[in-house]
């Protein structure tokens, strides 16, 4: 059994989520230590767990001189890459770490359906007539007469998939790197492998990626994956701004050959730009990184926290060993 006097670090604990992660931690009777001010850091050889938002992992260095035996790090998002630059450093010391893959999937799985919505049910015209005070008609589509094409069938793409077979009888098709111990197939009427990715552009009316950031996805949606698309397709992207190529987005968001129109929910730079000349396309919906902000974002940090909580709890309390979420850094995600 795990020793119930071990010592976790919280890199945000003067913020509200951290005082609620506090709260929940002295609940256990565990120790706290505050990793908020990095100048002001002592060795501490009882800290074994940190609970590590993105923006404090450039310290994860000065963490690992400080604590000899850390041996979990929990990143507070899904997203991992601004930790793959410690991935020799975790290998080494065999520390464990995890993220929040999943916590936030049920909020982008809805928003993606509202995105298909918006365009199928022309959101995008009534608002421009309303504007106008024109009470025209405009003919609405059924969902269940389109194929989704999901890039990335992980636990957000099963998301996805889940309300677009269940909820609308769409046909879904998902791409994934290993078809071994699929998650979530029941959801699609096929499932492919990175070499079909054609084959799923070809036959979607509705493309939503949602690849992780790694080195062989930047630009992945470039110039030929875009000709590659079914005409009138529509592009939604949930997850990574860095795996598209926003001058070839806007290039044929333009022309409109195959692509008719998009929703961004993530961009390459965020803010987006206001020079970006993706503002000022009709055909191109931009929401700002909302899709997962629950609440200004308190019920987001809330269920990452209760997330780890009941992993801290249930497996690393009993025994040092976490297995949900565990993460790979040579892969980076």
């Amino acid at each position: 059994m795990k020793s119930r006097n071990l010592t976790i670090g919280i890199t945000n604990i003067s913020e509200i989520p951290g005082k609620y992660l506090f709260n929940r931690i002295k609940d256990l009777g565990l120790n706290v230590v505050d990793l908020t001010k990095n100048d002001k850091l002592e060795i501490n050889d009882e800290l074994q767990v940190i609970y590590c938002f993105p923006s404090y992992s450039k310290f994860m260095n000065q963490y690992l001189k400080l604590y000899k035996n850390l041996n979990w790090v929990q990143c507070s998002f899904a997203g991992v890459d601004q930790f793959v630059q410690h991935k020799d450093i975790f290998k080494e010391k065999q520390i464990q770490f995890t993220n929040m893959k999943g916590v936030f999937s049920p909020s982008l799985g809805e928003f993606t359906m509202a995105a298909i919505l918006y365009w199928e049910k022309r959101m995008d015209l009534f608002s421009k007539s309303k504007l106008e005070k024109s009470f025209e008609k405009f003919p609405v589509n059924m969902l269940n007469e389109h194929t989704i094409g999901i890039v990335g069938y992980g636990n957000i793409g099963v998301e996805v998939a889940k309300r677009a077979k269940l909820g609308f009888g769409m046909n879904v098709i998902g791409l994934k790197t290993n078809l071994e111990n699929i998650e979530g197939k029941e959801y699609c009427d096929k499932i492919v492998d990175n070499s079909k990715i054609e084959y799923l552009l070809n036959n979607s009316d509705y493309v939503v990626n949602i690849l992780p950031k790694t080195k062989l996805t930047d630009d992945y949606f470039d110039d030929n994956k875009f000709k590659m698309m079914k005409k009138d397709s529509i592009f939604i992207n949930i997850w990574r701004g860095s795996s598209v190529n926003e001058d070839d987005l806007i290039k044929h968001l333009k022309i409109k050959t195959n692509l008719k129109a998009a929703t961004l929910d993530v961009t390459k730079i965020e803010p987006l730009p206001k020079e970006s000349e993706l503002w000022n396309l009709d055909n191109c919906f931009i929401s700002n990184h909302s899709a997962d902000k629950l609440n200004d974002n308190m019920d987001n940090e809330k269920l990452s926290i209760d997330f780890f909580i009941k992993i801290l709890n249930d497996e690393y309390l009993k025994n040092g060993i976490v297995k949900t979420n565990l993460v790979d850094l040579y892969k980076e995600y």
